[in-house]
């Protein structure tokens, strides 16, 4: 036999195994390749085919929405969304029955129309083809989106007030002649972005019938040891003595004023004292409240003859005042500091008069009400101070005529049992039945119009009006002579 024959013919054998081998693998690969291109064909034309209709495999709130047009889409969401606002909740840790509507959350229904149809169709087209065959066959739950309004935390806060606690500032405070600190109190608010982020979580499958709502600690704006690095010159500024000078009285801020005006304020990061405008302005308003002077009008008759020359009144002007009591302070100087007041001058207002007066009947104060012409005139001796339109007692209740004094039944308001009503400035002349008053006022709240001035309509007393009726009480001592006459 010829051994060197026998290995050629062996060698031509698996040659021509190895040939059918690679032929049966190619047969092979092109039947796979020829699959997936057909599959990608298949999907490019599925995607071509929804391209103005929601993927197959996507759900929002546990409603499958795969094969649906955009019209139909926005009409159905919008419904489920109003319907979703609607529904009755129950808010946990509480018996509070209401809906998202009362609580001022709302669905966004744009988002959700946006956020279902763009479902599988976001990255390459690679990523796309990818997320559409699994969407196939795992399907994609869409999430609600939900808005809250300015009503949100206030109605939720309302709902679960056994949980909720607003936080309490430290602050200073005076225990006998010490500045101690009253201690900050953390409180319990709503997180109203983590109660809407478990809503989308928990409105994913459907609509609950309980509400979980978010808590987290509220910390105090000003806390303890903010105050305790400013203690030092919290009591530098208390410690400071400031009298206020005006004409010739000097009104003394206690440390308990001083301290009123301290606030402390938070900015960014830093925490610093700072002195409050408006509460040390109050304070000098009502300090100086009765040094003040009233302006007395000018009297003149209609031919221009000058009845009274009036005088000037005086006042306090309290913003101007409370710069300087501030920049007083802020230069924290421990000698006792005396401020002046800025004080202004009112001019008197010229008023025409009746030239019919009794100027002088009396030398101090008394009042005239004259019935013919329904008018009340207020006098110093000479100077008729100002006259008032009033409203006198009609036909069958008059006005008694005679001179009268104001007496000790006077009242800022006064209450008429017989006719159930309120009046106010009341200047009793006889008794506690006949008195000057301003117009009358019902517990309900309503009171006379100024219309029936000029007009005797009254029980028998002398009606002014309000602010006619304010100036001659605090002007009119009990025993003020009250001269009444057709």
């Amino acid at each position: 036999m010829n051994i060197l024959g026998s290995d050629h013919l062996l060698t031509a054998i698996e040659a021509g195994a190895n040939s059918q081998a690679v032929r049966r693998l190619t047969a092979s690969t092109v039947a796979v390749s020829c699959v997936m291109l057909g599959f990608i064909v298949a999907l490019v034309g599925y995607r071509g085919a929804m391209s103005e209709k929601v993927l197959y495999g996507v759900s929002l709130g546990g409603t499958q929405y795969g094969g649906t047009s955009l019209d139909q889409l926005r009409d159905s969401i919008a419904l489920r969304a109003a319907a979703i606002e609607q529904a009755s909740l129950t808010i946990e840790h509480s018996s509070v029955v209401t809906s998202l509507n009362e609580l001022g959350v709302h669905v966004n229904v744009d988002a959700a129309v946006q956020d279902v149809l763009s479902a599988g169709r976001e990255g390459s087209v690679g990523q796309q083809l990818s997320d559409s065959f699994s969407m196939l066959a795992s399907p994609r739950m869409v999430a609600w989106q939900f808005e809250a309004t300015d009503a949100t935390m206030p109605e939720l806060s309302a709902a679960l007030s056994g949980y909720v606690q607003a936080s309490t500032d430290a602050h200073f405070q005076l225990v006998g002649d010490s500045l101690s600190i009253q201690p900050d109190v953390i409180g319990t608010a709503v997180d109203v972005p983590a109660t809407l982020y478990q809503m989308e979580t928990t409105y994913l499958r459907g609509v609950p019938t309980v509400l979980r709502v978010a808590l987290v600690p509220s910390i105090a704006a000003i806390t303890t040891t903010d105050l305790e690095a400013l203690r030092p010159q919290a009591t530098a500024l208390i410690d400071q003595s400031v009298e206020l000078a005006v004409n010739d009285k000097h009104l003394v801020a206690t440390r308990s004023d001083l301290l009123s005006w301290i606030r402390p304020t938070r900015d960014a990061k830093e925490v610093e004292l700072a002195l409050d405008d408006s509460l040390i302005r109050t304070w000098v308003s009502d300090a100086t409240a009765s040094i003040g002077k009233r302006p007395v009008d000018r009297q003149v008759l209609a031919s221009g003859a000058v009845v009274s020359e009036g005088r000037a009144g005086q006042a306090v002007d309290a913003s101007a005042t409370a710069v300087q009591v501030k920049t007083a302070l802020a230069s924290l100087n421990q000698k006792p500091v005396v401020i002046p007041a800025v004080v202004t001058t009112i001019e008197p207002i010229t008023k025409v008069v009746a030239a019919d007066t009794t100027a002088g009947l009396y030398e101090g104060k008394y009042v005239e009400v004259d019935l013919s012409g329904q008018m009340l005139y207020q006098y110093e001796g000479h100077n008729l101070i100002a006259s008032y339109r009033v409203s006198t007692g009609k036909s069958s209740t008059p006005t008694p005529i005679g001179i009268y004094t104001i007496n000790s039944g006077k009242s800022p308001r006064a209450y008429s049992a017989s006719f159930g009503l309120y009046l106010p400035s009341w200047m009793p002349f006889i008794g506690s039945s006949y008195g000057l008053h301003a117009l009358p006022e019902w517990p309900g709240g309503y009171k006379e119009g100024e219309s029936h001035l000029g007009i005797p309509v009254s029980h028998g007393c002398v009606r002014l009006s309000t602010a006619a009726a304010a100036t001659v009480y605090s002007w009119a001592d009990v025993g003020t002579t009250v001269v009444i006459h057709r």
